[in-house]
């Protein structure tokens, strides 16, 4: 597993079994779990008051009979924007997300942060906003 922050990884089992994965708990960052094929359902990294929550079908990981398997999170926030021009208004729509298309949850002081998105012209006046519902 590969993180520089701390924070934690969920896997589940074929039987439905939540295994709950401390990043910094482990020496070597190294985990026991039985041999078996897991679901990644979501992690989570910390960075003083803000924590990022990531969660969906992330990855299939596979144990070997070693007891090791490759995990690895990238705190990378993607932002999508697409918009449309069409009489009397634009259309926008906005998506966040993470590792694997993830749905991305942002939180601060553990509060969920709400996002606007925010349409300007090109002389920099606002044509509009709205919440981004995301997560």
């Amino acid at each position: 597993m590969k993180a520089n922050r701390p924070g934690e990884a969920l896997l589940r089992d074929a039987s439905g079994t939540v295994w709950r994965l401390p990043w910094t708990a482990a020496p070597a960052r190294t985990f026991a779990l039985p041999t078996g094929t897991y679901a990644w359902v979501t992690y989570r990294l910390v960075e003083d008051v803000w924590h990022v929550s990531v969660t969906g079908q992330l990855a299939t990981v596979e144990v070997k009979a070693d007891g090791t398997a490759p995990l690895e999170a990238q705190d990378v926030i993607k932002i999508r924007l697409r918009g449309s021009a069409r009489p009397g208004g634009v259309q926008v729509d906005a998506g966040l997300s993470g590792a694997a298309r993830g749905g991305m949850s942002l939180y601060r002081d553990g509060r969920r942060v709400a996002l606007t998105c925010q349409v300007f012209d090109e002389s920099g006046g606002e044509l509009g906003s709205a919440p981004l519902r995301y997560g």
